[in-house]
């Protein structure tokens, strides 16, 4: 017999103590036994918030700029409805419908999403790509120069 009983979950908390009771139902090969400990029974750590952290990888297909973005959650909770609601290469806005619904990206998982841009500009020429978006509970984005492939 345990006491508290088994599966029970303790409260936080110093000094609790554990014990077990053995009766056995052999009297002849065992004896009855008793043991016991105290523990500390410690608050569970808080999770860390949503962590988003975005790369992009740029290919030229033609006049066409496709832009596959990796949003990772590096953070200790999910992030929930996360989206792409802003991009442009310079000035070209992206010809993908916004807001490109991602959904939830899991603690140490990613998602992906493949944004097109039409005409942006010459193999070659630098330029700014600038996105942003949104999860419950914060958003991500910003801009940075990038060489056109």
């Amino acid at each position: 017999m345990y006491v508290p009983p088994l599966g029970t979950v303790p409260p936080v908390g110093n000094n609790q103590e554990l014990s077990v009771y053995f009766t056995p139902t052999d009297n002849v090969d065992y004896t009855t036994g008793f043991g016991y400990a105290f523990i500390n029974v410690l608050p569970v750590p808080p999770a860390t918030p949503a962590n988003l952290v975005v790369t992009r990888v740029l290919n030229r297909i033609g006049n066409a700029i496709y832009t596959t973005i990796n949003i990772a959650n590096s953070g200790g909770t999910d992030a929930s409805n996360v989206q792409v609601t802003a991009a442009k290469i310079g000035s070209t806005v992206t010809t993908t419908t916004l807001p490109a619904v991602i959904g939830t990206i899991p603690a140490g998982n990613a998602g992906t999403v493949t944004l097109q841009f039409l005409n942006p500009g010459a193999s070659g020429a630098a330029s700014t790509f600038s996105l942003n978006g949104s999860y419950t509970g914060g958003s991500f984005g910003g801009t940075l120069r990038v060489t056109l492939p």
